[in-house]
């Protein structure tokens, strides 16, 4: 592919990214032990159900502008999985714990380790414009 083609796809994926908006955020988590497995998801969503509801009292335009206004970022977004993420982690390991399919030290090591991680993505991601 030439240097021309490459800027060019480069430059309309950038502007579709730009424009893209998310509305929800969805994180699973399961983590296997010897006594079994545990299963945690979270979402999180920008638009509330009942705003946009069966009958919502808005035109579908302004539905769709409505989403629009209040749809997140892909930068945003991803910050959103990243909290999202280390909660549900956190939250599976602690079911796990409680379920006594992971030891206490396992989950010790694993909240440690959880935290230290996704503090590194975090701040890679928001470094980024630095």
């Amino acid at each position: 592919m030439s240097d021309d083609k490459k800027a060019k796809m480069k430059a309309t994926i950038r502007q579709v990214r730009d424009k893209l908006l998310v509305t929800k955020v969805v994180c699973t988590r399961s983590v296997k032990g010897r006594s079994g497995d545990c299963f945690v998801a979270f979402s999180t969503s920008v638009q509330e159900d009942g705003v946009l509801g069966l009958d919502g009292g808005m035109t579908e335009g302004e539905e769709a502008a409505s989403v629009r206004t209040c749809g997140m970022t892909l930068k945003e977004a991803t910050v959103a999985a990243h909290l999202l993420g280390m909660q549900a982690d956190l939250t599976a390991h602690k079911h796990a714990l409680a379920g006594s399919i992971i030891t206490p030290k396992e989950f010790n090591d694993a909240q440690a380790a959880i935290k230290s991680n996704f503090g590194h993505l975090m701040a890679m991601l928001l470094g980024e414009d630095e």
